[in-house]
């Protein structure tokens, strides 16, 4: 956790690892006291409205003692009244998340890996991102892969069945502004797992078809030699037939590599990878204006 150090105000707040440089306290100070540059930085002229900590979408902004605390809870009522309305949106509107799924059944290896190298594109943009690895969670075939005609999610908000991972996974996709599906190429295309993840998301976003709708979405594979372009395209076609928007790069979505970590040996994969993440931050910017 770190002091800010100018001026005497300035030393009644911390701001911690959370923050992720969003700007938003910068915005609502209603005194201009508080900057951002390489980090947060606070000035000598705060008027203790205290309009930065809670706007914070974060909750990294602190007073730094027991008697600053109390003067924020005195204060709560004035500040709420003055500010709860502007706040409430304002974090509503600039709040930004990506989803990833990583699809490989070898947790943390090359599929992981490129998918957190986009991951810190993004974050660099004030973008929180989340990582789901289909080795943690359970998510079982959709039924009408096992001779039922189910279709049962037609017209509902999420998938009917709440007996596996699925439900509270695909209520994230909702929330996110952006999504990433990885994969590694087994057997020239998308592992098993992967497919059983897309056929839940497909039946359930046609039921709820703004779950996907107009959000910025990209397929990258991790490939040994071949295969890659048809594990890509398995990921995209789905994403396009759920009106998503496509983040290309300057070149196709894939970096080669066999054992855990030979991913970073593909000098262009890797820059691909990032130059991913640097679109899809513009991408979800240019949406929120």
């Amino acid at each position: 956790m770190e002091q800010q150090d100018k001026g005497e105000n300035a030393k009644a707040f911390l701001v911690n690892s959370a923050c992720i440089r969003c700007g938003i306290c910068v915005k609502v100070c209603p005194a201009n006291n508080i900057t951002l540059e390489k980090q947060i930085k606070f000035h000598d002229k705060c008027e203790s409205c205290y309009a930065c900590i809670h706007a914070c979408p974060q909750n990294a902004i602190h007073l730094e003692n027991e008697k600053m605390q109390r003067a924020l809870e005195k204060s709560g009522d004035y500040s709420g009244r003055t500010y709860s309305i502007k706040i409430n949106k304002r974090k509503e509107q600039t709040t930004m998340k990506v989803l990833g799924i990583n699809g490989s059944m070898r947790k943390d290896g090359n599929t992981a890996i490129i998918i957190r190298t986009i991951f810190e594109e993004l974050e660099k943009e004030g973008i929180s991102t989340e990582l789901i690895q289909l080795p943690d969670v359970h998510i079982k075939p959709c039924r009408i892969t096992q001779g039922k005609d189910c279709l049962a999610c037609m017209g509902k908000d999420n998938c009917v069945f709440e007996d596996d991972d699925f439900y509270g996974i695909f209520e994230k996709i909702k929330e996110a502004d952006g999504l990433i599906l990885g994969s590694p190429v087994y057997g020239a295309d998308i592992t098993a797992e992967m497919k059983i993840f897309l056929d839940r998301m497909g039946l359930a976003s046609i039921g709820n078809p703004d779950a996907l709708r107009h959000k910025p979405g990209a397929a990258v594979c991790a490939v040994r030699r071949a295969g890659g372009m048809n594990t890509v395209n398995t990921m995209n076609n789905v994403m396009l037939f759920r009106e998503m928007f496509l983040v290309g790069s300057t070149y196709w979505n894939m970096v080669y590599g066999k054992d855990i970590g030979d991913v970073l040996k593909d000098d262009e994969g890797m820059a691909n990878m990032r130059n991913i993440g640097q679109n899809m931050a513009w991408f979800i910017r240019q949406l929120r204006k």
